[in-house]
């Protein structure tokens, strides 16, 4: 379902954020990740390709990143280099845009991932671009930030 298109031996493919150095982390910023998302929807719109987002709304009591970097490293092999794992609200919301994707797909990549990293109470929304995509992505940070 998720094949692997990335050797991490390789090294021609250092942009994807599940392949930066440890210390550099494996997600994107919320701002980064904004600016992800415009060139996508961008992208989207001119070949006609959408794309599925996944918002994983992390568990409350534990470490946020540390649960994120969880999440990131198991699903790292199932990741092709079209998609990409972000902060859509800083240590609390992750997001994953998988391209090309359908929500059927995207329902089969949370469910493997809550089986997976046994993140049964998991909660989550899947969302579609261009059909039902939540607008307040699109909004510059600061503009979030302040309301």
């Amino acid at each position: 379902m998720f094949p692997k298109l990335f050797n991490a031996n390789s090294g021609s493919c250092n942009m994807r954020m599940h392949r930066y150095p440890k210390e550099q982390g494996y997600i994107y910023s919320v701002a980064a990740f904004r600016e992800i998302m415009h060139r996508e929807c961008a992208r989207s719109k001119r070949n006609g390709h959408g794309f599925a987002f996944v918002v994983l709304q992390l568990p409350q009591g534990e470490e946020p990143r540390a649960v994120a970097n969880r999440i990131v490293e198991l699903v790292g092999d199932w990741l092709r280099v079209t998609d990409h794992a972000g902060w859509l609200q800083q240590n609390r919301r992750l997001a994953i845009l998988l391209y090309a994707c359908g929500t059927d797909d995207a329902k089969g990549f949370v469910e493997r991932l809550r089986k997976g990293g046994k993140f049964d109470a998991l909660k989550y929304d899947i969302y579609s671009y261009p059909d039902n995509f939540p607008k307040d992505v699109l909004k510059p940070v600061t503009e979030v930030a302040n309301g």
